[in-house]
């Protein structure tokens, strides 16, 4: 079995969403009905009859693109990207919030290159961050014609 870091969990979504159950298994939920880790891979999207209990991840099956740089000699270019994944605590309990906060100093440690976004949170509202992880992949060009 191959280990993943933080820098190679970035060349798929399978990689990154099997790194992000690795590393985050002490501090994750688990869905209700199944008792499964509490990882989920949009789309499709969770039902809202999903129950988790502790802390959820939701990773972004799409990438967001953020620039393509062509390699001047060969047909390839460099492409760089997001992963967006989302932390949500639905436990609000001192211990649900500890998972959380280890969580999220996981996160920190594991990955270089990333934005952190805290949302804002109430009553109403799941206390959640959300991570843009940067990566980047070669692709092979189409010639212009």
């Amino acid at each position: 079995m191959t280990s993943f870091n933080g820098v190679r969990a970035r060349d798929s979504l399978l990689a990154l969403r099997n790194y992000l159950e690795t590393l985050l298994s002490a501090d994750l939920g688990v869905f209700t009905s199944t008792s499964t880790p509490a990882i989920w891979v949009e789309p499709p999207f969770m039902t809202e009859r999903a129950s988790i209990e502790g802390v959820g991840v939701i990773v972004s099956r799409h990438e967001k693109n953020l620039s393509q740089q062509h390699v001047a000699s060969i047909p390839q270019g460099i492409q760089q990207f997001d992963w967006e994944v989302v932390i949500r605590a639905y436990d609000k309990s001192a211990m649900g919030l500890v998972a959380y906060d280890r969580a999220i100093a996981k996160m920190r440690q594991a990955f270089s290159q990333f934005r952190e976004i805290m949302l804002d949170s109430s009553e109403d509202v799941f206390p959640q961050v959300r991570y843009l992880l940067n990566s980047s992949r070669v692709i092979n060009l189409l010639p212009k014609f």
